[in-house]
């Protein structure tokens, strides 16, 4: 039997101390030689470190695999293979021009969102135009302009102070790292708030959907569809940055 722990990370960012140990006791417990088990878990490097709350992730992980970044030589084919799929085409000059500016740690989700905004603007068997490209901002700037873009919107809607406070209840901070996100259970929003999230969800900011809590099934939860979000847009980000100590 396979079982794969996706971000394990959060085993530190979203769990209290006893519910990491619990956990690893058990993962632990069940992996030894005779057991029909193979457990595979990804984790962020930075947090395999000799912290002692986290030796035992560390410890319970045997055999470890670097995977390192995309080589920029892959991202053409990344681009290029799926937009033939869906049957989209590119401006001379655009794929290469994209490759130019997918740089820095956040390269891929910003990448991956601006292409399924394109896709969005041009629909199926289209060409994707520098002038799109550029409109919305490029890699590095469609997420910001689409934040941007949903923050007025709101604010027109005298929504407008609630954004920020309501996002930052979606971001977790451990120590002076990167914030990585938090999942919150709607029941825990007020109804504006969840309006607030809403206008997000649709906007593919934020993803939302059902889960078990505490026994109780299809609760519903809101998280950050990319931590990009929590680091990119700058007013967020700013916020975070602030609130870094009670976070």
């Amino acid at each position: 039997m396979l079982v794969v722990i996706d971000q394990a990370e959060e085993l530190i960012t979203r769990s209290g101390e006893r519910e990491q140990q619990r956990f690893l006791e058990l993962l632990g417990g069940a992996l030894n030689e005779e057991s029909p088990l193979w457990v595979v878990a990804t984790v962020r490097s930075e947090f395999l470190s000799s912290a002692p709350e986290r030796a035992g992730l560390a410890d319970v992980i045997g055999d470890s695999l670097l995977v390192e970044p995309l080589s920029r030589t892959r991202l053409p084919e990344v681009i290029e293979r799926p937009a033939q799929r869906a049957g989209l085409d590119f401006e001379a000059g655009l794929v290469e021009r994209m490759v130019e500016e997918t740089t820095g740690g956040d390269a891929l989700p910003l990448l991956a969102y601006t292409l399924q905004e394109l896709w969005e603007q041009v629909g199926s068997e289209g060409k994707v135009r520098l002038a799109d490209y550029e409109a919305m901002g490029g890699v590095v700037g469609a997420v910001q302009h689409r934040a941007d873009r949903l923050r007025r919107e709101l604010t027109q809607r005298g929504q407008g102070p609630l954004i920020l406070p309501t996002l930052l209840k979606l971001a977790s901070v451990e120590g002076g790292e990167e914030p990585t996100r938090r999942r919150v259970w709607r029941s825990e929003l007020s109804t504006n708030e969840q309006k607030v999230v809403d206008a997000f969800v649709d906007a593919r900011l934020l993803t939302s959907g059902k889960s078990e809590a505490g026994g109780e099934q299809d609760a519903a939860f809101v998280e950050v569809a990319h931590e990009a979000l929590l680091r990119q847009w700058e007013p967020l980000h700013d916020a975070i940055e602030e609130e870094r100590s009670s976070l």
